[in-house]
C-alpha cells in the first residue's frame, strides 16, 4: 500500500487558513491523529521540537521562545497527508530550505532499512508563494533556485512552471504562484478578498469607508505615510496593510475578537459554493489533486 506526504510551504498563517479552507471543500479533513500515529517519517520529523526553533533556547529572551515554523495544520485525504507550513514570508528562503533538508534527512535515515522501503512512501514539496510586484517569472526562478540549493542540484529556471511539477531524486516539487487574475503580479489576497466580497459588497464598502477616514482621526493625524489608505504601509510607526485591515474589520461583525486566520477559517464570507465555483480556487485544488495518490478502482 503506497502513501504520500505533501509538505506545503506557504508564506503566512492566513495563507494556510485559506488553502486549508479550499482543501476541505475538496474532500480533505483535518487529521485527528496524534503526532506519533502520523505516517512515517512525518511522525519522526514532527516529534523533534528543535527542528522548528529559529534559535537555541538559551540564546532567546523570555517571551520569544516559540516553535515558529511548526506546521499550522495537517490534513488527510485517502492515503495522502498534507502538511501546511507558514514560513514567514516570500523572502524566508532559509526557513523553506531547512524544512526540506531536515525532512529529507529524516526520510533517508528512516528508509535505510528494507522494511521501510517496502512501505511505498512518496513525497511532494509544494511552494505556494506570492508573485508580488516582482512578477510571476521572477518568483518561479526564485523557487527553482530554492529547490536547487535545498537538493544540491542544478535546476534551470524554465524547468519550473506555474502549477507544474518537477521530480528530483524521489521528491516531486511543485510551484503555484498567486497572482491577480489575468495578470502576472499580485498576492493571495487578490484571490481571497474578491471571493469574500462577492455577494457581501455593502459590508466591505462600509468597512472601506471607515478605514479610509484614518487620516482624519486625531489619534493618527500626521502619523501615516500616505493620504490614500490603500497605499499606507505605516501608522504611527506600526506596519499597516489595507487588505488585512479590511478583512479584520469586516470579520469582527461575525467572529468578534478573532484574528484574520480565524475569520478566514470560520466566517460566512467564504462558502463552499463560492470556493468550488471560483476559477482560481479550482486551479489551486487541481494543483494539489495532480500530486495525490489516487484511490485505485
Amino acid at each position: 500500500m503506497g502513501y504520500k506526504v505533501i509538505l506545503t510551504l506557504l508564506e503566512g498563517p492566513h495563507d494556510a487558513a485559506f488553502i486549508s479552507r479550499i482543501l476541505k471543500e475538496n474532500g480533505f479533513t483535518t487529521t485527528k491523529k496524534i503526532i506519533k500515529d502520523l505516517p512515517s517519517p512525518l511522525n519522526l520529523y514532527l516529534s523533534n521540537p528543535k527542528s522548528f526553533q529559529s534559535a537555541l533556547v538559551e540564546d532567546m529572551k523570555i517571551g520569544t521562545v516559540q516553535q515558529s515554523f511548526f506546521p499550522k495544520e495537517v490534513l488527510e485525504k485517502g492515503d495522502n497527508t498534507v502538511v501546511l507550513f507558514s514560513t514567514g514570508g516570500v523572502t524566508k528562503t532559509e526557513v523553506r530550505n531547512k524544512i526540506i533538508t531536515q525532512f529529507n534527512a529524516v526520510k533517508v535515515a528512516e528508509n535505510s532499512g528494507e522494511a521501510n522501503n517496502e512501505k511505498g512512501l512518496s513525497i511532494s514539496v509544494l511552494f505556494l508563494l506570492d508573485a508580488e510586484e516582482e512578477g510571476l517569472a521572477i518568483r518561479l526562478a526564485a523557487i527553482a533556485k530554492e529547490i536547487s540549493d535545498a537538493m544540491n542540484v542544478e535546476l534551470a529556471a524554465a524547468t519550473i512552471t506555474n502549477g507544474g511539477f518537477v521530480k528530483i531524486d524521489d521528491i516531486d516539487f511543485g510551484a503555484f504562484v498567486f497572482t491577480k487574475p489575468a495578470t502576472e503580479k499580485g498576492r493571495l489576497e487578490d484571490v481571497l478578498l474578491p471571493l469574500m466580497q462577492q455577494a457581501n459588497e455593502p459590508v466591505f464598502e462600509d468597512a472601506t469607508t471607515f478605514l479610509s477616514k484614518i487620516n482624519s482621526y486625531a489619534l493618527f493625524t500626521g502619523k501615516t505615510n500616505n493620504a490614500d489608505v490603500k497605499q499606507i504601509t505605516k501608522v504611527d510607526k506600526q506596519d499597516f496593510n489595507f487588505e488585512k485591515s479590511l478583512i479584520s474589520t469586516a470579520g469582527q461583525l461575525q467572529t468578534s475578537g478573532k484574528s484574520n486566520v480565524q475569520v478566514i477559517r470560520e466566517s460566512s464570507y467564504l462558502t463552499k459554493d463560492k470556493i468550488l465555483a471560483n476559477d482560481q480556487c479550482k486551479l489551486i485544488a487541481k494543483f494539489f489533486e495532480d500530486t495525490l495518490i489516487k484511490v485505485q478502482a
